[in-house]
């Protein structure tokens, strides 16, 4: 059966590794830069462990009490006699364990890994060959953008903002998936004008086809979210002429569907005073009308 992939927090997370010499050293730098408590036991422990900065090192015999309050295990000894001591203890009391090359001993495994940044790419083929999983590590890495930590950087900072600018959680979902296609296939990251003007254009997209679903609960409230949102953005300059004119369009019809009086042609051909004016009037009407529609 293959393994799950599951990803974990590692800093200061106490890790012991039983063994001292070049297995137990790739043991160390493969998980170093994660930020764990390492510690390591070995009857000879390697120099160069010994000079890795903010390892903690032991020469002596394994002891039964060395595994206490460790999250997880790595036996890296070579010793089947110790392995299988090892292995019994930490499945005694509930500890994760890796002995090298011993799959059938394992809690868990190494994948390859492919890492830029805060993107991070396991592959695993379950033991049956770590090479061909090195192999597909080069080639995954080989097609990354070259600046996918900026991209990815980028992305995580849009989020806030499209939290701000869109309370709409599905219109949310689907601009920020947007985005992220659209900088990862050009490579760049859009510049702020570009970035008020594809939000505009989804916006206009997301009202225009809400006209099909202006029957539904939830696309009553969408309108009334996003025509909000539509409304508080005005007062930031960042709404094309465009999507407050078809907004606009788009609530007049929800209201002439529901039976609800509503001023006209909002927003429409208007002075930008008149629209912040206007938009605020529309915010107010539209949350203290939301009750009554969806009640």
């Amino acid at each position: 059966m293959a393994y799950f992939p599951f990803y974990v927090e590692l800093k200061d997370v106490s890790v012991l590794i039983v063994g001292g010499g070049k297995v137990a050293l790739h043991k160390v730098k493969r998980i170093l830069d994660y930020g764990p408590k390492i510690k390591v036991v070995a009857k000879k422990v390697d120099e160069r462990i010994k000079n890795i900065k903010g390892v903690e090192w032991e020469e002596r015999e394994f002891e039964g009490s060395d595994v206490e309050g460790v999250r997880f295990v790595i036996a890296a000894a070579g010793d089947e006699e110790l392995d299988e001591h090892i292995t019994s203890l930490c499945n005694d009391k509930g500890i994760f364990i890796n002995v090298v090359d011993v799959k059938d001993k394992c809690d868990f495994i190494f994948p390859s890994v492919v890492s830029r940044g805060k993107l991070e790419i396991g592959i695993s083929s379950s033991g049956a060959s770590p090479r061909i999983t090195t192999l597909l590590a080069g080639e995954i890495d080989s097609i990354l953008p070259d600046n996918i930590e900026e991209i990815l950087d980028y992305l995580e900072k849009l989020r806030p903002y499209a939290k701000q600018k869109i309370s709409n959680d599905v219109l949310r979902a689907r601009f920020l998936s947007y985005m992220a296609e659209l900088t990862y296939s050009r490579r760049n990251i859009p510049d702020d004008e570009e970035l008020i003007i594809k939000l505009n254009s989804h916006r206009e997209q997301f009202i225009t086809a809400m006209d099909d679903d202006l029957n539904t609960a939830d696309g009553v409230a969408a309108v009334f979210e996003l025509v909000k949102d539509i409304n508080t953005s005005i007062l930031d300059k960042e709404v094309s002429k465009n999507v407050c004119q078809t907004a606009a369009a788009v609530f007049d019809e929800l209201c002439d569907v529901l039976g609800i009086q509503t001023l006209k042609h909002l927003l429409k051909n208007a002075s930008r005073q008149e629209q912040i004016r206007t938009g605020q009037q529309q915010t107010e009407f539209a949350m203290n009308s939301k009750q009554k529609v969806l009640s």
